[in-house]
C-alpha cells in the first residue's frame, strides 16, 4: 500500500490502508467492470489467450506474507521463498 499511496495523487498511506481494509466497496463490481473493459478492448481480436505463471521469490526472514520453507522452481528445490501466481492476456494480430 505504499507504492500505491506514492503513485495514487491526493492520497496518503493511511487513506489507502481505510479502503483497502474498511471501506465498504463491493470487489464483485469492480470484478464485473474490468472484465467488461477487457471484453471490449478484446472484441475484435480472434484469440485470446490467458498465460498463467508461477514464480518463486527467494527470502532470508519471514516478514513477508506468505513466506515459508516450500519448493521454488527458480533454484529447483525447497528453500525460504514467497510463490506467486500471475496471469496475463496476450493476444494475436495481424
Amino acid at each position: 500500500m505504499e507504492r500505491m499511496s506514492e503513485v495514487v495523487s491526493g492520497t496518503n498511506y493511511n487513506q489507502i490502508q481505510h479502503f483497502i481494509s474498511e471501506s465498504p466497496w463491493d470487489a464483485n463490481k469492480l470484478k464485473e467492470l474490468i472484465a467488461l473493459k477487457v471484453s471490449k478492448l478484446f472484441a475484435k481480436v480472434a484469440i485470446v489467450y490467458l498465460i498463467i505463471d508461477e514464480s518463486s521469490h527467494l527470502k532470508k526472514g519471514d516478514k513477508s506474507v506468505g513466506v515459508a520453507l516450500q519448493y521454488s522452481g527458480m533454484v529447483g528445490k525447497t528453500d525460504n521463498c514467497q510463490v506467486a501466481v500471475y496471469g496475463a492476456l496476450s493476444a494475436e494480430t495481424q
